[in-house]
């Protein structure tokens, strides 16, 4: 199990992959990303909303330098799968990072350090429990009910990008 020691380096660190992978969706030749997201149902105006965003490549971080450690000692990185990235952000606070792998073979991946309980979309209301993003997507954007994604089983009903 990872514990964050230092949230401020955390949230500068994820903060900067979710803006970059923001920006990255958006930018050239990405056209495959935005295609998938469009056949899940969901609009530009939502993607840019919530910030969804595009890590293109696999990256290794450091655990030391996110603000995280490992209580067994033994591993010094972590991966961000190449996907869709999806933050939780409440309050302009960064809670947590979740990755939709592109390839359908792996789970959805839980950024390190971040919050499990994730509840996107504002909480006037009670949230609609989701075990599927996608679905939980949908119906944020559809009806603006706040969204709580249960994070295990992870499923996905999606198709894989282009």
């Amino acid at each position: 199990m990872v514990a964050v020691m230092d949230s401020g380096a955390w949230k500068q660190k994820a903060m900067a992959f979710v803006t970059r992978c923001h920006r990255h969706l958006w930018g050239k030749n990405n056209e495959d990303p935005l295609v998938f997201l469009y056949h899940q149902g969901l609009t530009h105006d939502f993607i840019r909303r919530m910030h969804l965003g595009w890590n293109k490549h696999a990256q290794h971080r450091d655990l030391i330098k996110w603000g995280l450690s490992d209580a067994e000692g033994d591993l010094s990185r972590f991966l961000l799968p190449a996907g869709i990235v999806l933050p939780c952000i409440k309050e302009k606070n960064l809670q947590s990072v979740v990755i939709l792998p592109i390839t359908s073979d792996c789970p959805l991946c839980l950024v390190p350090g971040s919050c499990h309980d994730i509840i996107l979309g504002d909480g006037g209301q009670p949230p609609v429990l989701c075990v599927d993003i996608f679905t939980g997507l949908r119906t944020l954007q559809a009806s603006g009910t706040p969204v709580r994604l249960h994070l295990n089983p992870w499923k996905t009903d999606r198709e894989e990008p282009g």
